[in-house]
This record gives C-alpha cells, sequence and structure tokens, in this order.
C-alpha cells in the first residue's frame, strides 16, 4: 500500500529503544545491536503530539543524525506505537527518494501501525502471563510445577537415549532462624541471592526450580554423577559467602543431595527421592 525500501520497528526498553525487526537494511543485524537514546529530536517531537513525523530528506535534516550511517535514506516518516494509550514504540519506513512521503502515506502507515501495537501488546501481554504461570514470584526460578513438567521431559528423552542425566536437592540450613533473628523480609533477601547465585553457575540446558520453602531443585541433563558432585560443590561455595541485607550480613550454608538416574529409577519423583535421602546422609 505505501512503498518502502527499509523500514524498522522499534520498541521501547526501559531508558532507550532497540530495533526488534526491519526489512531492508543492509546492515540489519548491525542495527539490531544497537540501542538507540530516548533523546533523539525526532522522538521528542512525536512524543509531544503522538503523532507521525514525516522528513522530506533525511540526508539533509539534522534530526536524522542518530538514526545510523544509512546514506541512501532520503525520504523517511516515523510514527509512534501506542497500545491503550501508552506509548510502546516506534516505526520508521525509509525512502531512497527525496519527498516519497506526505500526510496520506503516513495516514495509512498510522492505521496500520495501531494494529500492529495492539498485537505487539497483546503478544507481550501473553509472554508475561505465561511467564507467570512456570516462575516462583519470589525468587524468579521455575516454579514447583513447571519443574515437573520439564524434568519428566527429559528424564522420558534420557532413558530413551541412555543419556546420563543427574539432580541436585539444595536445602538452605536453619532457614527459619534467618526469619526469626533478621525478618522476613531478610530471608525473601536470601533466598532471592541463592537463586542468583545458582543461576550463575548453572548451563542453559539446566533446569532450576524452587521445590519447597528454602529447598531447590536442579536437573542436570546430559550431565553423570560427578559432574553433578562437582557442581554441588561450586554451589556450596558460592551460597556460603554471607547475604547483606541492608546494615547486617546473613550467614548462610546449604545441605545438598546429589543423585543419578539408573536404570531402577521408574519416574523423576523417585529421582528426587533419592536425591533427598543422599541430602539426608550429608
Amino acid at each position: 500500500v505505501v512503498p518502502y525500501d527499509s523500514s524498522a520497528l522499534f520498541l521501547l526498553e526501559g531508558d532507550h529503544l532497540r530495533i526488534r525487526a526491519g526489512r531492508g537494511f543492509p546492515n540489519l543485524p548491525e542495527l539490531q545491536a544497537q540501542i538507540f537514546p530516548l533523546d533523539n529530536p525526532l522522538l521528542i517531537e512525536m512524543n509531544a503530539a503522538f503523532t507521525p513525523i514525516i522528513i522530506h530528506d533525511a540526508q539533509t535534516d539534522p534530526r536524522f543524525q542518530r538514526w545510523g550511517e544509512n546514506s541512501y535514506i532520503h525520504g523517511w516518516m516515523g510514527l509512534p506505537l501506542m497500545a491503550r494509550g501508552e506509548l510502546i514504540g516506534y516505526m520508521t519506513i525509509d525512502n531512497h527518494l527525496p519527498g516519497a512521503y506526505g500526510p496520506p502515506e503516513a495516514a495509512l502507515v498510522q492505521a496500520f501501525a495501531n494494529e500492529a501495537a495492539i498485537a505487539l501488546e497483546n503478544a507481550r501481554l501473553f509472554q508475561q502471563v505465561q511467564h507467570l504461570a512456570i516462575t516462583d514470584p519470589l525468587t524468579d526460578c521455575y516454579n514447583r510445577r513447571y519443574f515437573f513438567e520439564a524434568a519428566h521431559r527429559e528424564f522420558e528423552r534420557a532413558r530413551r537415549y541412555g543419556l546420563p542425566l543427574t539432580l541436585i536437592l539444595l536445602d538452605l540450613d536453619y532457614f527459619k532462624a534467618v526469619n526469626d533473628t533478621y525478618g522476613h523480609l531478610a530471608g525473601d533477601a536470601v533466598l532471592m541471592e541463592v537463586a542468583r547465585r545458582c543461576r550463575q553457575n548453572l548451563r542453559e540446558v539446566d533446569i532450576l526450580a524452587r521445590y519447597g520453602g528454602e529447598e531447590f531443585v536442579i536437573l542436570l541433563p546430559l550431565t553423570p554423577l560427578e559432574g553433578g558432585r562437582q557442581l554441588a560443590d561450586r554451589l556450596r561455595e558460592a551460597i556460603s559467602l554471607p547475604v547483606k541485607h541492608g546494615d547486617i550480613a546473613v550467614s548462610i550454608s546449604a545441605s545438598q543431595g546429589v543423585t543419578e538416574l539408573d536404570a531402577a529409577c521408574p519416574d523423576i519423583q523417585a529421582l528426587i527421592e533419592q536425591a533427598d535421602q543422599a541430602l539426608y546422609h550429608t
């Protein structure tokens, strides 16, 4: 409907923008790696009126100076992406020809941009709901329900192909005393920090979940027992460092049970029970 040579979709990420989709750019990967500041004159102008901005020739307009090194862009327009009254980003349309766009083209593209903004916001909200459904809200680890779903898949894959699979059950020692001594806010800070330290030591494929109040479970695909023991040692060292909460430093430690899938183990729950038994022997 509106001819163009390149186009980009910028979405807000905190105090900056990033290109999340684009077409027609010879250097798109490079542009997607960049962060675009919000103090660009074009953005400020669009923010003030929430209306499209049309540039006759971008190469002669000083407002365009921070929009990349693409010297072929002449005709240009930028449009705000609004969803439920909130600005979520911008859409830009570029053309080799100066004066390629005017109010009629801007009206057409803005109508499309409005629909795109609603679709993007719905997708973001859906993703947010999906994340909340599988995540422990305090530690941002997976919750127990999702862990069993993901762990069952890994269990079946390991059993089918004869792959190693190790599980670690981690329990914070004397955690009730932390709550009783320093308060529940300090206890929450400890749980969040323990989860963060665990994540720092895990691979992308490992599955970390909050199993209970102060219990965490870690499933290690493609990992034999010795690899799990080595990881458990690293986690013990990482967790043993005091957790700062305000003016206090909370000392913590953890007990861990490590077990590996064997032919006698019938399901993931049995694997967890094996790790639980190993924990109480540490």
